[in-house]
């Protein structure tokens, strides 16, 4: 396979031709990068994040990445207990919106994609590798963090990358292994338990890179990958054989910690010594900028390291300021958590085209990420995420003018000095606090979240939030109804309505969540009809839970009820306080409404005052008020009930012939021995059960005994007095003598009188 389908090559470009400019207009003949300037047509320069999301100190957020046609994008986020998680977090709120299940092993690869063949067709596909050897892919649209593929391998990966047209062919590239080889793993998604091949000879140590060269049609991609060895390759990835698979390869003779592709057909990397260089479609090298820490603009700018590079498009980071040609940016940054976007301007030359200041971040930025939906995130090892608004000069300066007065001049971008790779943070009365810092609130609204390391666990997640607003909706599904669609289908229609907030009925029923009070005005519970017998133990227990959530007059909705879940559910809803509405045009849902009023309703009581006794004046007032209700006056005093006065003292004899049991004189007595027979009059004669030899016994026989248990142990006396017993002379040369068993309780107590 050529790679000129794909590439731009250099079969046709003549580098000594002075006259030569590929399309985007920029030189990359091979030359050292010797300055850096800043981009007039950048106004304003500096930019602060709007929102900001906050991990614990001692965590780190290694990889971010866009979730494509959806407002939100997913972190890696790892922290000093070797705990390493998956989050899935909401720009527009700026919170987490959950974790996905945690790994032992680092994360060393996050992809967003849009197509998984075999598996799911949809824009909303995480793609994660690890050193533990697994890829294992999550379609966010699943309300249940449940893995859409899994393929386990035997060797960790650092890089991991799917065929973007077909979504078919999944590569990885591995650590140097035990036995000294590194490996570039080819599986076909569709048959995940079996490794399709894998080339060995490609590269000798660690693959940082194995990444598809986009192509104009499926099957006829290129791989590009890279390695600590130096080597730079291009080979055909849909090729068993590695010697027929092979293409391009060049040797930069530098550590390689990150390459990629440019739009154009460029190849680009970054060393682990912070240099930077081109190669055009057939690896021939074009332009090589040397060490990036070197050139820097005194007093405003000062790079320290690289965080990555990318494509972009010009209506998305530099809208409005870099022409209309699609462009290469190379991210810096500087040991101070500050970070900057800086292009190729001429042969030699960088410049840069935005800065991202002011403290947002205080350590060292890991990942740069850019969501279509017009915001930047960024993340590092200050466990900090931050969402930077990324919009046209003019809607900038536009927003400046509600902060700075009519006349003045925006602030000075802030000036930087290059301080240590770990800087320590600052005392607490020398950080700024979060709240005092310029936000953009057009954008979204500033929420500082607090999300601390022992969260990376399976637990749910303590994310200070806003709540659901009044009238907004509750949908309650359950795996199964996930699975069918129906859930997704009542989310999708409440949507259109107001706000939705989505539960599983799992969650609720193990407190593993808690539904606000006087929150929403319908409840829809979305279950299917193997779930209502399943749960029919619990069903009353999540009315009592769901009651409180609703409104006044609020609706609860029952969906995919049978017949026989109605007359069972119905009483239930009754006892647990709600209101059951006729039956509706929807045979199958069963519709309940919360009363206005509550279970705790009080109603006024009247009573009379005593009357008031004015015979000395011959005079005597009756006076009658009504008391307060409790609604009317929640401290008033509660009512009383008189008590029933007692009469004049009854004498002593009156109380005693109250509880005298007399008889009727009509009613003769009885004589109490009249009522015994003759057997009853018989004194019963002891009897006992035969005994049994060798079984334990309860008691001696008796005197007169008759049930042969006497016999028993004088036999069992005479059978003692035959044993013999072997008696130790203790002293020094003593002898033994044998006695009868008799004689040994003699000498036993002779012995004991003997001592005293």
């Amino acid at each position: 396979m050529s790679a000129t389908a794909t590439l731009a090559t250099s079969a046709n470009i003549d580098y000594d031709d002075a006259d030569y400019l590929p399309p985007d207009g920029v030189d990359r003949r091979k030359r050292d990068c010797t300055s850096l300037s800043l981009a007039s047509s950048a106004s304003p320069l500096s930019i602060l994040s709007s929102a900001r999301i906050q991990v614990a100190s001692d965590a780190y957020v290694h990889h971010l990445a866009p979730v494509p046609e959806l407002e939100h994008f997913a972190a890696v986020v790892s922290n000093t207990a070797q705990q390493h998680a998956l989050w899935e977090l909401d720009i527009e709120h700026a919170r987490p919106v959950r974790q996905f299940p945690v790994r032992s092993a680092a994360i060393t690869s996050l992809q967003a994609t849009q197509f998984l063949a075999g598996v799911s067709n949809g824009p909303s596909l995480l793609i994660t590798a690890g050193k533990d050897g697994n890829v294992i892919a999550y379609d966010v649209r699943h309300p249940l963090p449940t893995p859409a593929l899994t393929i386990q391998g035997n060797f960790p990966l650092l890089s991991c990358d799917l065929s973007p047209r077909d979504g078919a062919l999944l590569v990885g590239g591995t650590e140097l292994s035990s036995n000294h080889e590194a490996y570039l793993l080819f599986w076909d998604v569709r048959k995940p338990d079996k490794l399709l091949y894998k080339h060995e000879s490609t590269h000798s140590d660690d693959i940082t890179c194995a990444r598809f060269i986009p192509s104009t049609s499926p099957g006829t991609e290129l791989l590009l990958s890279a390695s600590t060895d130096g080597l730079i390759s291009i080979s055909n990835p849909r090729e068993a054989d590695e010697d027929d698979a092979g293409l391009y390869v060049t040797n930069w003779e530098k550590s390689i910690s990150r390459a990629g592709v440019t739009g154009d057909g460029y190849v680009w990397a970054a060393s682990d010594m912070e240099t930077f260089s081109l190669w055009d479609g057939e690896l021939h090298g074009t332009s090589d900028f040397g060490d990036l820490r070197k050139p820097r603009i005194d007093g405003i700018w000062e790079s320290d390291y690289i965080i990555d590079a990318g494509w972009y498009k010009p209506d998305g980071i530099l809208k409005g300021s870099h022409g209309s040609a699609d462009f290469l940016g190379i991210w810096m940054g500087c040991n101070n958590g500050d970070f900057a976007l800086v292009t190729p301007k001429s042969p030699g030359a960088l410049e840069v085209q935005r800065l991202f200041q002011g403290g947002s971040h205080t350590d060292i930025v890991r990942s740069v990420a850019y969501h279509s939906k017009g915001c930047l995130m960024s993340g590092g090892e200050d466990g900090m995420i931050n969402i930077w608004p990324v919009r046209p000069p003019s809607d900038q300066e536009h927003e400046h003018d509600n902060d700075v007065k009519m006349g003045s001049s925006p602030p000075p971008a802030t000036p930087v000095k290059s301080k240590s790779r770990k800087r320590k943070q600052k005392e607490d009365d020398e950080t700024e606090p979060i709240h005092t810092r310029p936000l953009y609130t057009e954008i979204m609204s500033p929420v500082a979240v607090s999300v601390v390391p022992e969260t990376l666990t399976k637990d749910v997640v303590d994310v200070t939030a806003p709540s659901a607003p009044q009238g907004s909706a509750l949908i309650v599904g359950s795996p199964a109804t996930a699975q069918d669609g129906k859930y997704q289908e009542a989310i999708l229609s409440a949507s259109d309505a107001g706000n939705v907030e989505k539960q599983m009925v799992d969650r609720i029923l193990d407190d593993a969540t808690t539904l606000s009070e006087n929150t929403f005005t319908t409840v829809k519970v979305i279950l299917a009809p193997s779930d209502y017998t399943e749960l029919a133990p619990r069903i009353p227990t999540l009315l009592r839970l769901v009651l409180p959530s609703l409104t006044s007059q609020g609706t609860l909705i029952l969906s995919n009820i049978t017949p026989e879940t109605r007359h069972a559910i119905s009483p239930e809803l009754t006892l647990a306080g709600f209101i059951v509405q006729p039956p509706t045009d929807d045979a199958s849902a069963l519709v309940a409404q919360k009363p206005s009023y509550s279970a705790t309703t009080t109603f006024s009581l009247k009573k009379k005052t005593p009357t008031v006794d004015n015979s000395a004046n011959g005079t005597a007032t009756t006076m009658t008020t009504e008391t307060e209700t409790v609604e009317d006056k929640a401290t008033a005093a509660p009512l009383s009930v008189p008590l029933r006065k007692l009469g004049p003292k009854t004498d002593k004899a009156s109380k005693k012939a109250l509880w005298t049991l007399t008889s009727s004189p009509s009613t003769p007595s009885i004589d109490a021995t009249a009522l015994l027979t003759a057997d009853d009059l018989k004194r019963p004669v002891p009897t006992c059960e035969p005994p049994t030899a060798g079984a334990p016994r309860r008691k001696k026989a008796c005197k007169s005994c008759t049930c042969g248990l006497a016999e028993l142990e004088r036999a069992e006396a005479e059978a003692a007095d035959k044993r013999r017993v072997v008696v130790l002379d203790g002293a020094e040369g003593g002898s033994t003598t044998e006695v009868a068993a008799s004689e040994k309780q003699k000498l036993v107590v002779a012995m004991k009188v003997a001592n005293k």
